[in-house]
C-alpha cells in the first residue's frame, strides 16, 4: 500500500502539528522548555500579545501538554505559572529538532543562540534515529512503513 493510498486521519504528524499549532505556541513551548514559565515573561519573550498568549496557555493546558501551578512572590497576591506535564514534555524531541534544523539551515553560525551538548564531556549533540540497539541508523536507510491491517481499514482520501 502507497502512502498516497492511505486514510491519513490518524496520521502522528497531523495530531503533533494540532497541538502545536502555530509560531505562538511552538515560541510559548520553546520558552517553557527553557524555564520560563510565567505569563508576563512568556508576553515579554515571545512578543506575542496579552490575548494570543492567554488563548494559547489555555489550548496547552486543555490538550495536556501544560498544567497550571500557583506562585506567590512574597507579598503579593497568588499567581499562576505553567509547566510542563510529563506528555508536554516528550515534545522536547519536536523543539530540539526544529532547533537543529533552524540552526543548520536557516540561521547564521555566527547567531545562533544554543548548541545541546553532553552535560558531562561537553560534546555538541545531534538528533538522530536509533534502532533498538540504540545504533545510529543513516538517513538513507529510514523509510516509514504503513501497517496495511490498520489503513486497509479505513477509506481511502482523508485528509490529515
Amino acid at each position: 500500500m502507497h502512502w498516497k493510498d492511505v486514510d491519513t486521519t490518524h496520521c502522528g504528524v497531523a495530531a503533533c502539528a494540532r497541538i502545536m499549532g502555530d509560531k505562538w505556541s511552538i515560541l510559548i513551548l520553546r520558552d517553557i522548555f527553557q524555564g520560563v514559565s510565567r505569563f508576563d515573561d512568556l508576553q515579554r519573550h515571545t512578543g506575542a500579545s496579552s490575548a494570543i498568549i492567554a488563548e494559547r496557555l489555555k489550548r496547552l493546558c486543555g490538550d495536556g501538554i501544560l498544567e497550571k501551578s500557583e506562585y506567590r512572590e512574597p507579598g503579593l497576591r497568588p499567581r499562576m505559572q505553567y509547566l510542563l506535564t510529563e506528555r508536554g514534555r516528550e515534545l522536547r524531541w519536536v523543539i530540539m529538532a526544529m532547533a537543529q534544523f533552524g540552526y543548520e539551515n536557516v540561521v547564521a553560525e555566527d547567531d545562533r543562540l544554543v548548541q545541546m551538548v553532553d552535560r558531562e564531556s561537553g560534546r555538541p549533540l545531534r538528533l538522530a534515529m536509533v534502532d533498538d540497539t540504540g545504533a545510529p541508523v543513516p538517513d538513507g536507510q529510514i523509510r516509514g512503513i504503513v501497517d496495511e491491517e490498520i489503513a486497509s481499514r479505513k477509506p481511502s482520501g482523508a485528509a490529515g
